[in-house]
């Protein structure tokens, strides 16, 4: 029984070891997260159980059941956290939101619970312009908020950048720009943050940005929970960056450059890319706990997918993603 119990735990030892060396050289076709593979932890206790019938002492402190309880600890707690964070996810995809209550101000942030409640009679509506100086090519946008739901539209001719903001808890937001030669930029913040409201209504903070298609943008935001839909289709986008906490993101790319950069850096996310079909695109995945639908590329290797000829396109995308959890889809129109 003892050559028994040395022959299962060398078998599984083969097995893991020829798993893992085949998944970091891309030797399998198929692709498979650490999230996959955690949901199947239990099998782990039951070739413990095999090991325990296998060793002659029958006791649970051989070799065999001791590498594999070993190893069903830790894959347990991650499907657990998983799975609590699948329903954080879940409500993000289903607009459901959350209900919490939050107080931040300059020096500290207390957090209370409060079921259903609507602020929206406490909305703040401001609205923010800035004029487009002659003469610029290229412009940078940098913003920084808390939860919100943010909105793009196109900007008046003259305007180089605008926006409508309707906010609950926040007395608006310091807005600067700089003039350099042919550049400009644009500094949006948020102030100090009290009474975040987010429940089964959704947000009650929305902030509508308004651009002007003529430069091409660097756009750089840092914002917390929130919803951000943005068709980029008419403007010209050299870099977008975007880091977010729990957030639903929503992009659809054009085709005005040879060379756009997309950056997210997200917590807890659902995350929604379209790209032209007439242009070639690259996504770098960074993050175990993601579960991502990729129509139309391929994989090059591990965390790097790409369409097909897109070493030959003239025009290309690259999308670069490190997310703590998310729901990540990128498709063609």
């Amino acid at each position: 029984m003892k050559n028994s119990n040395n022959i299962f735990l060398g078998i599984i030892l083969i097995l893991l070891g020829g798993l893992a060396l085949g998944l970091v050289n891309d030797w399998f076709s198929f692709d498979i997260s650490m999230r996959q593979i955690a949901r199947f932890w239990p099998l782990l206790i039951i070739l413990a159980g095999i090991g325990v019938m296998l060793d002659s002492r029958r006791s649970l402190l051989n070799s065999t059941s001791v590498l594999l309880v070993a190893l069903a600890i830790p894959f347990g707690i991650y499907n657990c956290t998983s799975n609590t964070f699948d329903k954080v996810e879940s409500n993000i995809i289903d607009g459901k939101g959350f209900d919490f209550d939050v107080d931040i101000s300059d020096e500290d942030a207390d957090f209370s619970y409060e079921e259903g409640t609507d602020s929206s009679s406490n909305t703040n509506h401001q609205t923010y312009n800035v004029d487009k100086a002659t003469g610029v090519k290229s412009a940078e946008l940098k913003i920084g908020g808390g939860a919100a739901q943010f909105l793009l539209e196109k900007a008046d001719d003259n305007q180089l950048f605008a926006a409508d903001t309707r906010l609950a808890g926040v007395s608006g937001f310091t807005l600067r720009d700089e003039t350099s030669g042919s550049h400009q930029k644009v500094s949006f913040k948020m102030k100090s943050q009290k009474n975040i409201r987010l429940n089964d209504k959704g947000l009650n903070r929305k902030v509508i940005l308004k651009l002007n298609t003529e430069p091409v943008w660097d756009i750089d935001m840092e914002i917390g929970a929130g919803d951000l839909k943005y068709d980029l289709t008419p403007y010209k986008v050299s870099k977008i960056n975007l880091e977010t906490g729990a957030s639903n993101i929503d992009l659809k790319m054009g085709d005005l450059m040879n060379e756009s950069n997309v950056k997210i850096e997200s917590g807890v996310a659902n995350i929604n890319i379209e790209v032209p079909e007439g242009v070639g695109c690259q996504i770098k995945m960074d993050g175990a706990l993601n579960a991502r639908n990729f129509t139309g590329f391929t994989k090059i290797k591990s965390g790097l997918y790409r369409t097909e000829g897109f070493d030959s396109a003239a025009k290309k995308i690259y999308i670069d993603t490190d997310s703590g959890m998310s729901n990540f889809t990128v498709s063609r129109y």
